[in-house]
C-alpha cells in the first residue's frame, strides 16, 4: 500500500494484519531509522525541522542511556514513553502512526512529504551529521501546554528544563 497523506487511513491489507494491535507492537518490528523517523513524525510533524530534530535526539539521549532499551525500535515503545504509541496518548494520532508502521513493516513505501522528512532527519541524526545537542542532553519532553496547564505529570513539573522548541519543552528529569 502508498500512502498518500499522514492522516491516511490504511486499506483493508494493512489494518487486518495487526487488528487490535498498538502502533509499539509492530514498531518493534521496524528498523533504528525507521522507527526514530516514526517517532519524529508521530510526535513531531508538525514542528520545524529543529523540533523534529530535537524529538528525534531526546530518543538518541534515551539510547546511549540504555535505561530504555538497546534499539531505537525499543526506546520508543518503551511502555508509555511515547505518546504516538500507545491508543491512550491520543487515539486519532495513534491510528495514524499505526498504519504508518504496518506499511513500513509490511515494506511498502510511504509517500507523505512530512514524513519524507522525518526520514531525512533520523537518517541524519543516526548517521551523526547533527552536531548540535538542541535539547543539551534531555531525555524529556511533554507539550509547553501541557507542562503549563496544571495538568502535567510529576516528573514534568520538578525537570531541569533544557530548551524550549516550537510547542515541546525538553529537560533532564532529578530525582
Amino acid at each position: 500500500m502508498t500512502m498518500a497523506a499522514p492522516g491516511a487511513t490504511p486499506g483493508p491489507a494493512a489494518s487486518t494484519t495487526t487488528a487490535g494491535a498498538t502502533a509499539a507492537g509492530v514498531v518493534r518490528q521496524l528498523s533504528d531509522e525507521d522507527a526514530l523517523a516514526l517517532v519524529i513524525w508521530g510526535e513531531a510533524r508538525a514542528e520545524s525541522p529543529d523540533g523534529q530534530i530535537a524529538v528525534g535526539q531526546v530518543v538518541l539521549h534515551r539510547l546511549r542511556a540504555g535505561t530504555w532499551g538497546n534499539t531505537v525500535a525499543q526506546v520508543v515503545t518503551a511502555r508509555s514513553q511515547f505518546s504516538c504509541f500507545w491508543p491512550w496518548g491520543g487515539a486519532q494520532n495513534h491510528d495514524r502512526v499505526r498504519g504508518v508502521s504496518e506499511a513500513l513493516a509490511a515494506g511498502q513505501a510511504v509517500t507523505s512529504e512530512r514524513f519524507a522528512q522525518a526520514r531525512w532527519i533520523a537518517q541524519g541524526l543516526l548517521a551523526g551529521l547533527v552536531v548540535d545537542d538542541l535539547v543539551h542532553g534531555a531525555m524529556h519532553y511533554l507539550t509547553t501546554d501541557l507542562l503549563k496547564s496544571g495538568l502535567a505529570p510529576v516528573w514534568a513539573v520538578t525537570m531541569d528544563i533544557t530548551a524550549r522548541i516550537g510547542a515541546h519543552t525538553f529537560g533532564r528529569v532529578t530525582r
